[in-house]
């Protein structure tokens, strides 16, 4: 009986386990919506990553000096610390484009950090093989905030 049983699991596993022929594919049906030409690739790093030209110490600096929420004023006393997270992509001009908040600290803190980042300027490309590229780059900014 047990036999029986083990012949009978054996033929069905073989039995489903076949694969049906495929049949041509028409790649006239196939969509390409997310095609992205080949020079705007975005990379999420590269051999040379983009820069701020004074470099992240000016940049934090520059946060820090300029970092001015009115929503905290009202709402808490003492100091507000934390970082606000940024995504966003460095063009091949060195412009950027595409900035999200990842994270945030409430009170409008990253709405803050986003004007602050445009306002900073341009930046200098990322590079890869040699070539100008456009580079993901995710930056922290500190908030360091004194409310009275």
């Amino acid at each position: 009986m047990k036999k029986i049983v083990l012949i009978l699991m054996l033929v069905s596993h073989i039995g489903f386990s076949q694969e049906k022929p495929k049949e041509d594919i028409n790649f006239e049906d196939i969509s390409c919506e997310s095609y992205v030409p080949i020079g705007d690739l975005i990379y999420t790093t590269a051999e040379v990553l983009p820069e701020y030209p004074k470099g992240l110490d000016k940049l934090n600096e520059f946060f820090k000096e300029n970092f001015k929420n009115f929503n905290l004023k009202s709402s808490l006393k003492g100091r507000f610390k934390g970082r606000v997270i940024l995504q966003f992509i460095v063009e091949k001009d060195g412009s950027l484009s595409d900035i999200k908040v990842l994270r945030d600290l409430g009170y409008e803190t990253g709405k803050e950090a986003v004007r602050l980042l445009k306002l900073a300027g341009k930046w200098n490309a990322g590079l890869q093989n040699g070539e100008i590229v456009r580079v993901r780059y995710i930056l922290p900014v500190p908030v360091d905030i004194e409310v009275k």
